[in-house]
């Protein structure tokens, strides 16, 4: 599974114009096909993405809610709760 992002922050954790992607709060990903990108999107809330947005024309993966058509080219994971030891 090859991953493509448009990132989550820059090196001193700024993230203009975002305001979610401070310090690496959040990232964006391309999408992959639907097996793949449902996988992707487990992997990423077990650790520890709260909030994951698809855009209004994808489909309905578990762990995600509809985050308009902004997110239509993109996965949107943020507020990053680390849930590792």
């Amino acid at each position: 599974m090859n991953l493509k992002s448009g990132g989550a922050c820059e090196e001193d954790g700024t993230c203009y114009p975002s305001v979610s992607h401070i310090n690496g709060q959040s990232i964006d990903t391309s999408y992959l096909n639907d097996t793949d990108e449902q996988k992707f999107i487990n992997a990423m809330h077990n650790f520890g993405f709260d909030t994951q947005l698809r855009g209004s024309s994808k489909k309905e993966y578990t762990h995600t809610s509809d985050g308009g058509k902004l997110h239509n080219n993109h996965l949107h994971s943020g507020k990053l709760n680390p849930n590792y030891k």
